[in-house]
Parts: C-alpha cells; sequence; structure tokens
C-alpha cells in the first residue's frame, strides 16, 4: 500500500509523496465508513421493521451498493478515455475515495452480519484456505508501484483475507499457525506500525 500511496500522492496535488501524512487517508475512509454505515444500517432496518420481515433488504441493499462501488472502482483505476476525468485523477478518486473503496467495508460487515456461519466440506475448506494464503502472498510480493491498484488487483487480497477469516477456523493445523504467539504480536503492534511507517519512510 505504501508504494500505491507513493504512486498516487500526485492525485492530492504535486510533492504529495513526500507528505508524512499522506497515509492517513485510509483513517479518513474508516472514519467516514463508521458513519455512513449505522446510518445506512438504521435506515434499512427501519425498511425490514415496516414490512414485520427481519433483515428483508439490509443484505440484498448492501450486497448492491458493494457490487456499484467495486465496478466503479475497477472503472475509475483503469481510467477509460469516456470518463470526463483525467487518468491521473480517476485512480486518485478510486483509491482515496470512501464509496469506491466500500466494496472492501462491506467484505467484512457481510461476514459480521452472517456471523461466519460457512458451511464447508472439509476438503474444500482445506482447499479454499491453501488458495487464499497463496493469493496473500502473490499480491505481497508482485505488487508494486506500478500495479494499477486498487481495482481489480485489490479484489484477491480483499476475497482471500474475507475466505481466511470464515474457514480458517475449521482449518486445526493453520488456525494454530495463524493463532501462534508471534503472529498474534505481529498483528497486535501493527496499527500502531502502520501509522509510523510512512513518516519513517518520508
Amino acid at each position: 500500500v505504501g508504494a500505491g500511496e507513493a504512486a498516487l500522492g500526485s492525485g492530492f496535488g504535486p510533492g504529495q509523496e513526500v507528505n508524512p501524512f499522506l497515509h492517513t487517508w485510509s483513517l479518513s475512509l474508516e472514519e467516514q465508513f463508521y458513519f455512513v454505515l449505522p446510518m445506512s444500517l438504521l435506515l434499512l432496518w427501519r425498511l425490514d421493521h415496516r414490512r414485520g420481515r427481519r433483515r428483508r433488504y439490509l443484505m440484498p441493499v448492501m450486497a448492491v451498493a458493494a457490487g456499484l462501488s467495486l465496478v466503479a472502482c475497477v472503472v475509475l483505476t483503469a481510467g477509460p478515455g469516456w470518463i470526463p476525468l483525467d487518468p491521473g485523477t480517476a485512480r486518485a478518486l478510486a483509491f482515496y475515495g470512501m464509496p469506491l473503496r466500500w466494496w472492501e467495508f462491506a467484505a467484512g460487515m457481510f461476514l459480521a452480519l452472517t456471523g461466519r456461519r460457512v458451511s464447508v466440506p472439509a476438503p474444500i475448506r482445506l482447499a479454499l484456505v491453501a488458495v487464499s494464503l497463496l493469493a496473500i502472498a502473490w499480491a505481497t510480493l508482485s505488487y508494486d508501484g506500478r500495479t494499477a491498484f486498487p481495482g481489480l488487483a485489490a479484489v484477491p487480497p480483499v476475497a482471500a483475507t474475507a475466505v481466511l477469516i470464515a474457514l480458517v477456523p475449521g482449518v486445526p493445523l493453520v488456525d494454530r499457525v495463524l493463532s501462534s504467539r508471534l503472529l498474534t504480536l505481529v498483528g497486535d503492534v501493527s496499527y500502531g506500525w502502520y501509522l509510523l511507517h510512512w513518516p519513517a519512510i518520508v
């Protein structure tokens, strides 16, 4: 993501790639999401309540919103000529705009709403977990400043992470590794590292 921040820094103005606070864009998206999501859920809950059916509208509406967000993100990242924006501005909007990253937040939201209730046969579960781990490793090693990100490039790591969250508890070996003391320590300090990494690079 740091490479993407550097590559897209010009979307906020010249020289932004050396702005030590550039990475706080993600905190902005997060806070916007925390305002928009509760209001959206409240509206949909009221619609459900009036119809007397629980979650009748919630999941379909959120799924449509996530799909539209993903399509718009992919289109703006590609920057086709028919969009009335220059390619740099379109890519910056796809990268920094909360509505264009909504689909990523929605992946976690769907996991939370479904309570991770996924029934998958053990061999398929193991295969999906293995493919997801490989997808994350591939993205980590192959993505760089030339990667058209987010767009379609964001789909493999997001989907792989969602699969791991949903299915790893049913794969004891992988669950033990990911729950190891070393990896949980990395997870505990990763947010602090995130807040410090870009100023340190700059």
